[in-house]
């Protein structure tokens, strides 16, 4: 299994998902940008959070 595989499974297993939304990309030059915002439930701790994140990623060759 992949690290980003665990990962998943973990985030599966360990939050509840009440909503999510992402973001136009935002691109320059060969990278560009995603907002993310969710509001998620800790399993374990019952505790509720609302997360946002900025994800940037960069284009070669043709992948990101």
């Amino acid at each position: 299994m992949k690290v980003w595989q665990k990962k998943g499974t973990w985030w599966k297993e360990n939050f509840e998902i009440h909503g999510n939304k992402e973001s136009e990309p935002l691109v320059a030059d060969n990278h560009f940008t995603v907002s993310f915002w969710m509001d998620t439930t800790h399993k374990p701790s019952g505790q509720l959070l609302q997360m946002n994140e900025l994800a940037v990623y960069e284009v070669k060759d043709g992948k990101i």
